[in-house]
């Protein structure tokens, strides 16, 4: 009859949108899983980043200590090279007599030039590695926030995911809701239908 027609293409309309709507569910989820895992991942590395910038925060430290300290021995070497070249000066004098004592300080004052020299070279290295690391920081620093960009985005898109799949299950349960009620008049006019054929016969 037209009504057990209406009936059968109201059914099969509610279990398309009842299929398609389960598609989406499965697909939405499916996006979740893989952008939490993706957020999971960014936040592992993120953790590494961190732990890498500390290490290197420790080692600027640690060089910046010893630099101060080469700075102190080069300056305290500089101020005995001056005293040892005074003395040298007021012992002018002498030199006959303490050739000996004068050749001494001059090998002193050799050793202390080398000294002098060796700190230095060895401050302008620590320098230059200073300066590596802090641009080394640097870059640390700007890929960690890149990346805790990247995480909250993804934290924001994950949260919306979340939204619609719940959305979507809602309104799968308001359709199924409303196929059941579909369904149940449809039995009751099935039933009074039948009735009916059954009376006139």
């Amino acid at each position: 009859s037209k009504f057990d027609k209406e009936i059968l293409a109201k059914t099969e309309e509610f279990e398309e949108v009842k299929r398609k709507l389960t598609i989406r569910i499965t697909e939405l989820i499916d996006i979740s899983e893989r952008e939490r895992a993706k957020a999971v991942n960014l936040e592992k590395l993120k953790q590494k980043m961190t732990l890498g910038i500390k290490e290197l925060q420790s080692d600027v430290d640690i060089l910046s200590g010893e630099n101060g300290e080469l700075a102190r021995r080069a300056k305290s070497a500089e101020s005995q090279l001056g005293e040892l070249q005074r003395r040298v000066d007021e012992l002018g004098s002498e030199v006959s007599s303490l050739s000996s004592a004068n050749n001494q300080l001059t090998g002193d004052n050799m050793r202390l030039k080398n000294q002098v020299n060796e700190l230095s070279d060895k401050n302008l290295t620590l320098e230059r590695e200073n300066k590596q690391m802090a641009d080394q920081l640097r870059e640390a620093k700007s890929d960690l926030k890149a990346a805790t960009k990247r995480a909250n985005d993804l934290d924001a898109i994950n949260k919306q995911l979340e939204a619609d799949r719940d959305n979507l299950a809602a309104t799968l349960a308001d359709a199924e809701e409303a196929l059941r009620e579909v369904e149940q008049k449809y039995q009751a006019a099935h039933e009074a239908l039948t009735r009916m054929k059954s009376e006139l016969e």
